[in-house]
Parts: C-alpha cells; sequence; structure tokens
C-alpha cells in the first residue's frame, strides 16, 4: 500500500489569503469611489451654480448698457422739440449702428404711434402694420415704461418681419409727465455673443428665459429649441419665488439634466440656467472614478492630483468671473463711449459733496478738451466759467429727484463752450446721501439754433404787426409834411414858424421812438446775457406800442393793472417783450371771429407770489383753448390756427425764453377764457399792498 502524502492542515488557503490580504484595499477602494463621486457632485453642482451667477452677470451687463444708452438718448432736449423728427433720426440711426439694432420713436401717450424710426428713411411714410404679438408685448412693456418712469425689457416677440425680438422701452419725460417712448428693437443674438464663453463643458449649456418661461436664447444652436419655446414645466416651477439654486429636470427633448438657475437683475422676471445633461455627468464621472481607483493604489498622487485639479478649477472659475466683469465694462464703455454724451455715476454725501463713480462718453466731442486730459480728472471745477458751481445743483437733483443746469466750460483757445447737465437721483439714504446720475451735453448748437427760432419768432410777430406799426409810422409823417408846408406858407408871409417847427421835431421824436422800438425788439437779447431788473410797466408800455393798431383793428380792449408802483423783475426786456406780443397776437386771433357784441377783452395784470417772485397774468374773453391742446401748448408745432396761420412755434420759443430768465409760464382756462401767468424772479423783496 502507497505511503498516504501528508494532508495539509485546514485553512484559507494562498487565494484566500490574498483576498484577505485586498480586503482592506478594496474597502478604502470603494470608500474612495463614493467619496470621489460625492465631492464631483458637490463641486460640480457648485461650478454649475458660479456658471449660472456669471452668466447673470454678462447678461445683465448688456442689458443695463443698452438701457443706458437708452436713458441718454430719451433725455436729449431735441426729441421733445423736433416735430420732424430730424434731430431725432440722426441720433437714432447712429445709436441703432452701435447697439445693432432699430430705434424707434413712439407717442405721445396713450396710443404711442409709430414717429420715426432708425430703420426708415427720414420723411417716409411710416409703416403702421405690426403683429398682434407684438403689439400685445410692447404695449405691455410701454404700460410698466409709463407706470414705473425708467427703462423696461420686453418679453420674447414676433417683430413684422416674422423674426424673433426683443426690445428696450424707454419713457421720454416732459417734466412730471410722459411724452414719448424711445424703443431699441435687438435680435436674441446680441445677447446670446455674452453668454456663449460660459457654456464650454461636454454636455453643457446655457439657456435664458423671459418673464412667460419662453425660451429667449440658448447656446445649443440648431439643435436646441426654437426661440419662443416655453421652458420644461417641472423645471419653470421649480424656480418660482427664487432667485437661485440648482435642480434635476427633464430638457424640452426629455433628456435628464442638472440645472443651476439664477434670477436676472435688470429684469428680475427672467432667468438664466445653466444645465448639463446626465450623459455628460457620467462621463466626467467616470474620470474622476477613474482617478479615485488609481488613488487606492498611489494614495498620495491621486490626492496631489486632486487637489491639482480643484486648484485648477477654482483659478478657470476666477479667470471666467474676472473675464466676465471685464467683458461687461468693456460692453457698457463701447456703447456708450460712441454717444454724444458724457454719462456719470456720482455718489453724494450727506454734507453736501459728492463724488465721480463712473464716467464715459465721448469727452472730447462734448467738452472740446482731449480725452486724456480729463478722463482721469476727478474735479473739473478749474475749467468752468467764472461763478459756475455745481455744488447747489446736485443738492437739488437729491432733494428735488431731477434738475437741469446750463453752464459754460472754458475751451482750450480760452473761448466758452455752452453745457447742460441733466440728472436724476437714484437712491436717497435716510442721512440725506445716495447715489445721482445723469449726462453732460455740449449744447452750442442747440443754443444757437433757439437764438434762431426766437429771432424768427420776433421777425414773424413784426410781420403781424406790420399793418399797424405803418399806420402808426404814418400819423406822425403826415404831421411833419403838413407843418412843413404850413411852415413854409408862413414864412413867405413872414410870419412867426417857431411853434410849427416846435411840432415838427415832436413828431420826428415820435416816429424815431417807434423805430428804435422796432430795431430793439428785432436785434434781441444778446447770446449769453445775464438777467437785469426790468420794470414791468414800462414793458407792457414797450409791446402795447407794437400791438396798439392790430389790436385797435379788431375792436379789442386792453386793460392794464399792474399796480403802483409796478413790479421789477429779474429778466430779459426783449424776452419778456417777444412773449408778451405773442400771448397779445394768440389773443386777438382768438377774439377775432367772435360776434361784436361779446366782450373782446385782454386784461393784463401783476401780482406778488410770496417775497422772491412776481406773476404778469395775461387773460383774454377768447372762449379758452380745447382740452387736448391745453395739455401741450408749450410743445412744438402745437396750434390751434389753421396751417395758414400759425407754426406752432411761439409758446414753444416763448416757454423757452422765460425759462432761461429763472421763470415758468403757466396755461389754463379761466370762465370766459384762456389765463397765461409768467412767474418771474423780483429784482427785490415784494411788499403786498396795505388794504
Amino acid at each position: 500500500m502507497p505511503p498516504t502524502a501528508p494532508r495539509q492542515p485546514r485553512g484559507l488557503g494562498a487565494t484566500g489569503l490574498a483576498l484577505l490580504a485586498l480586503l482592506p484595499l478594496l474597502l478604502l477602494a470603494g470608500l474612495a469611489v463614493t467619496e470621489a463621486v460625492r465631492g464631483f457632485r458637490n463641486a460640480e453642482n457648485e461650478r454649475l451654480r458660479d456658471a449660472a451667477a456669471l452668466v447673470a452677470a454678462a447678461v445683465d451687463a448688456r442689458l443695463a448698457a443698452y438701457a443706458a444708452a437708452m436713458t441718454t438718448l430719451s433725455m436729449a432736449p431735441s426729441v421733445l422739440r423736433d416735430d420732424d423728427h430730424a434731430s431725432f433720426h440722426r441720433r437714432a440711426v447712429a445709436t441703432a449702428q452701435l447697439l445693432h439694432g432699430d430705434v424707434a420713436l413712439l407717442g405721445p401717450p396713450p396710443d404711442f404711434a409709430l414717429l420715426a424710426a432708425s430703420n426708415v428713411p427720414l420723411h417716409t411714410p411710416l409703416p403702421r402694420h405690426s403683429r398682434p404679438a407684438e403689439r400685445e408685448t410692447l404695449e405691455r412693456a410701454a404700460a410698466r415704461a409709463v407706470a414705473e418712469r425708467r427703462p423696461v425689457i420686453s418679453d420674447l416677440f414676433l417683430n413684422h418681419a416674422n423674426q424673433q425680438s426683443l426690445a428696450v422701452v424707454t419713457p421720454v419725460m416732459s417734466g412730471e409727465r410722459v411724452a414719448f417712448l424711445v424703443v431699441l428693437r435687438f435680435a436674441p443674438e446680441n445677447l446670446l455673443q455674452a453668454i456663449i464663453p460660459f457654456a464650454g463643458a461636454e454636455g453643457e449649456f446655457v439657456t435664458v428665459t423671459d418673464s412667460r418661461g419662453r425660451i429667449a436664447m440658448h447656446t445649443r444652436g440648431a439643435m436646441g429649441p426654437p426661440l419662443g419655446t416655453p421652458g420644461p414645466p417641472e423645471l419653470m416651477a421649480s424656480t418660482v419665488g427664487r432667485q437661485r439654486g440648482i435642480t434635476t429636470a427633464a430638457r424640452v427633448d426629455g433628456q435628464a439634466t442638472t440645472f443651476a438657475y439664477e434670477r436676472l437683475t435688470e429684469v428680475p422676471d427672467w432667468m438664466v440656467f445653466v444645465g448639463r445633461t446626465r450623459a455628460g455627468q457620467v462621463a466626467a464621472a467616470s474620470v474622476i472614478i477613474g482617478w479615485a481607483l488609481a488613488a487606492v493604489m498611489a494614495l498620495g498622487l491621486a490626492i496631489g492630483l486632486l487637489g491639482l485639479a480643484h486648484r485648477r478649477e477654482a483659478l478657470r472659475m476666477a479667470q471666467q468671473e474676472a473675464a466676465a466683469l471685464r467683458a461687461g465694462r468693456d460692453e457698457i464703455e463701447r456703447l456708450l463711449g460712441g454717444l454724444p454724451a458724457v454719462v456719470f455715476l456720482r455718489d453724494f454725501t450727506p454734507d453736501g459733496r459728492s463724488r465721480v463713480i463712473y464716467r464715459a462718453g465721448d469727452i472730447q466731442a462734448v467738452t472740446g478738451w482731449p480725452e486724456e486730459r480729463l478722463r482721469d480728472q476727478e474735479d473739473w471745477s478749474p475749467l468752468y466759467a467764472p461763478g459756475i458751481s455745481h455744488a447747489p445743483f446736485f443738492a437739488e437733483v437729491m432733494h428735488h429727484g431731477s434738475a437741469t443746469q446750463d453752464w459754460q466750460m472754458i475751451q482750450p483757445d480760452g473761448s466758452l463752450r455752452a453745457m447742460r447737465t441733466q440728472a436724476r437721483r437714484l437712491t436717497l439714504r435716510p442721512d440725506g446721501s445716495g447715489d445721482l446720475v445723469g449726462y453732460l451735453l455740449n449744447v452750442e448748437a442747440e443754443l444757437k439754433a433757439a437764438a434762431r427760432a426766437a429771432a424768427a419768432g420776433r421777425l414773424a410777430s413784426l410781420g403781424e404787426m406790420a399793418a399797424g406799426i405803418a399806420h402808426e409810422l404814418k400819423q406822425p409823417l403826415q404831421s411833419v409834411s403838413l407843418l412843413a408846408e404850413n411852415a413854409q406858407i408862413s414864412a413867405a408871409h413872414g410870419e412867426p414858424v417857431g411853434e410849427r417847427l416846435d411840432r415838427i421835431v415832436e413828431q420826428v421824436s415820435h416816429a424815431s421812438d417807434i423805430i428804435e422800438n422796432l430795431r430793439r425788439f428785432a436785434r434781441g437779447t444778446p447770446e449769453g446775457a445775464a438777467v437785469r431788473p426790468v420794470d414791468l410797466a414800462h414793458v407792457v408800455r414797450q409791446t402795447l406800442a407794437l400791438a396798439d393798431a392790430a389790436l385797435r383793428e379788431a375792436a379789442v380792449r386792453v386793460e392794464v393793472a399792474l399796480g403802483e408802483p409796478a413790479p421789477v423783475v429779474m429778466g430779459h426786456a426783449v424776452g419778456i417783450e417777444q412773449t408778451l406780443l405773442n400771448l397779445l397776437v394768440n389773443a386777438r386771433d382768438a377774439m377775432r371771429d367772435r360776434p361784436l357784441g361779446m366782450t373782446r377783452r385782454i386784461r393784463i395784470s401783476a401780482e406778488p407770489l410770496g417775497h422772491e417772485r412776481v406773476a404778469l397774468i395775461v387773460a383774454d374773453t377768447g372762449g379758452g383753448i380745447p382740452a387736448d391742446v391745453l395739455a401741450r401748448i408749450f410743445e412744438p408745432f402745437v396750434t390751434t390756427k389753421g396751417p395758414e396761420s400759425g407754426t406752432g412755434l411761439g409758446l414753444s420759443i416763448s416757454h423757452g425764453l422765460i425759462k432761461a430768465m429763472g421763470g415758468t409760464i403757466e396755461a389754463r382756462n379761466g370762465p370766459e377764457g384762456a389765463i397765461f401767468t409768467l412767474c418771474l424772479p423780483a429784482a427785490a423783496p415784494v411788499l403786498r399792498p396795505v388794504s
């Protein structure tokens, strides 16, 4: 019997021992994989949140630049004054090219019809048709802009050319009311350029939805849904009432996706979504798992590599954030740099001082100084004309909400340039500090145009009075002729002629006074002239000397009650005369067609308003001004006369003349007719008469 081999003791065997030895390693590998996947998910979610915040900042920057550009355009005074909109059209074309869109002027309320557009040549009939969806969307944005007195971004809409569009609707303010709307219409692709740099990872994309939850733009190109498609209901429902967050939902095409979302600041109803599909996440996670498994074999090396990866990711996000901020600032600089204005933001402190936080625009074109001379200079006051200070102006802005200041800036050659600063209050804190925004314009051309318009208005008034003035001159000339003939006869008979010569001198003096009055009136007020004390009694006498014959011919009786003594105001005598003459002519025309039996009367009176202002009141019995015209009576080209009788510029020019003196002019209807009130600064404190 062969010997039996010795039996091995029972145990795990070599394989079992090997497995037992590897068990801790396998447990460590599983733990590493689990932690790696969890860490990847947390890092991925955090990265998506940061990306959504960056995209929202980039879109906000682009929209803020558009709103700032349109606000600057809306604040240009010529937008309110040009009936043919020539000046607006020039500005609109330049702005539209700069912003890659179309600019239009709508108004007046409540219909806001299309008045001018950058994509339609001037004096071309404007199209009146539009798609119902476009009208509805723009009307909703217009209603908000009117109610909130600020630029409003519209939802997505199809324009009349069947193209998806967005719009910035900006109110044009005339005092406290909205007179017009300026609208910038642009393609969503304009905003798309701002968000493409933030969607580069595999399976990652960016989507922006409007306030109706419709897709306004995305980075998926032709593979994505058409613009205007409603966002996934489950996804949109998860964002209600939230500023930011992260969620998992199906894409429009049904593919499972992780979304990070951020609500915009400029348009709080809009949302930015940065999504990454599960497939893309799995692909990225597999890389992380591979690293985790490798870490089991070389834990130290893996930890080092993961730390490096995290550092690289943090560096990439920081670089993206810096790029977004630079891109936003560069975009605003580019958009504002081409505008013919200097836009500024200032911080106002409780002690009345202010400092520049931001300034942009075409500095050289506006100020006349090289940009490098003023770009980094905080204080421009050394270049102000003597006696000019902006500190009281900024205080007025913070107190009243908005203000306008006309002033002069010294030029490199020593001359003066007419400037205008207009500003609005943005914020007001309890201690009186806050922020204000505004713009600076070169108004040299505007003031020259206004001076030409005022001169034309004076000549037009003289033209209307020509017949009466000729009659006034004819009388003394006839008297001179008759007296001279009598003097010749008397001299031939040896009779004394001294008395007749005295009367000839008297009549010549009277004619000279009329001619001098005409010359002074036609010459007007020198440009930039300071206000001076003006005797209202003298002004009224001078004006009636020009208008008396025309008023008598129309059987209009004039009553003057200025008080004793008549008030003295600060202003320009010719400007007050021109305004008063225009009011007299308008009143005559309003009463000319009334039956002779009815009262035809103009009453000119004055009364103090407190101790520092004086009201000059002109009231007629012409039946009053229609309500729809009264609301716009001082706007250019508004008139109740027929096209052959008036241009509608007289009262607009008068409004500018009185405003330039620091006064106001208002119109209302009284029991018998129109009542115009000119309020002017008193030359000295006004004392009310003691009754």
